[in-house]
């Protein structure tokens, strides 16, 4: 091969590799643009939840205070049954 012929090769490599790294600059950007957006989701899926722990602790006390006031009811209605 003459030196032309591989100085010609070497700048041919040359624009491939410029090319080729602004690929993979691109690619890495866009992982990147995909892993934050993974973590706002897993952040978003943990606020969720701890919402439904919250929503499921108060609908669970509000089912014993119900039960409660029913069977305080029960008994009134008990006590007054007998008045009649």
């Amino acid at each position: 091969m003459r030196i032309a012929d591989i100085k010609k090769q070497n700048l041919e490599l040359k624009k491939q590799n410029a090319e080729l790294k602004k690929e993979l600059d691109m690619a890495e950007g866009q992982l990147k643009a995909f892993e934050s957006l993974i973590a706002q989701k897993d952040a978003r899926i943990s606020e969720l939840a701890k919402q439904q722990t919250e929503l499921s602790t108060a609908i669970l006390s509000q089912s014993m205070e119900l039960k409660n006031a029913y069977k305080k009811l029960e008994k009134r209605e008990g006590f007054f049954s007998r008045l009649w």
